[in-house]
């Protein structure tokens, strides 16, 4: 082995029991929301950096949609598990994460449905008291994600159902992120380091409700790059949270 190779790995070791002494294990549900999957594959393979051990479970859609050689090289080997196998998979994980949240998964656990393997191991999760977060992005109507695709024009009162199945998902005890505040929100759940020491949020391209959601759950403060478009839901969502919003 190489000098630089031996220093890289003795410096990944160190990294690894600075940030997560525990090596504790995370157990990730992947279902379809692809318009979100590039952001969310990086903070999967930098929380493997920092030692977090993630076990996948994928449903039928994501696994047809994901590239194995991908999911190989974050995950490493994938195995399809018994039934029993996979309840002591959420007995033993100290976290359980939905980095890839769709509508439709929101709308089965916002109504307490386990129908399919990953609805069955999230509502398991939940009955255990187990921390869940999951990324909103690909199931929130006001996301630019969902914007872009041409998914966010529909009648009002749809919209509210779709907001209103976040916000089940929040008073049962699920940690709401955007896809790019998914390390911290998994950092501070298991009790890791803590990534962000500032307490800011800086927000560009859109300052959405999402994100004002998930600055007030940290008591963090907002801060707007410029050229940042505001929602007026944000705005209202900031001021009911008492959050100020400070521009760049």
């Amino acid at each position: 082995m190489e000098l630089r190779e031996l220093v890289k790995l003795i410096t990944s070791e160190v990294l690894k029991q600075l940030n997560c002494p525990a090596q504790q294990e995370v157990l990730v549900l992947l279902t379809g929301g692809r318009a979100i999957w590039p952001r969310v594959k990086f903070k999967l393979e930098e929380m493997k950096n920092r030692g977090i051990v993630l076990r996948p479970v994928l449903s039928e859609a994501a696994s047809r949609i994901f590239d194995p050689q991908e999911l190989s090289r974050i995950f490493g080997v994938t195995e399809n598990l018994e039934k029993t196998e996979l309840l002591a998979t959420v007995k033993k994980s100290s976290l359980v994460m939905l980095p890839t949240l769709t509508v439709n998964t929101a709308a089965k656990l916002a109504g307490g449905i386990q129908d399919t393997e990953v609805t069955c191991l999230a509502g398991w999760a939940l009955m255990m008291g187990k921390p869940v977060i999951a990324v909103t992005n690909s199931a929130d109507p006001d996301s630019p994600e969902l914007q872009r695709l041409g998914l966010a024009g529909g009648k009002p009162e749809h919209k509210a159902r779709l907001r209103e199945n976040l916000k089940s998902l929040a008073r049962f005890g699920v940690k709401l992120v955007e896809a790019d505040y998914l390390l911290p929100g998994v950092m501070q759940a298991l009790g890791c380091d803590p990534i962000n020491n500032s307490r800011r949020f800086r927000v560009e391209g859109v300052l959405t409700s999402a994100k004002v959601q998930a600055a007030a759950a940290e008591n963090y403060k907002i801060i707007v790059a410029k050229n940042t478009v505001v929602t007026p839901l944000a705005k209202e969502t900031a001021a009911e949270a008492g959050i100020e919003i400070c521009y760049e």
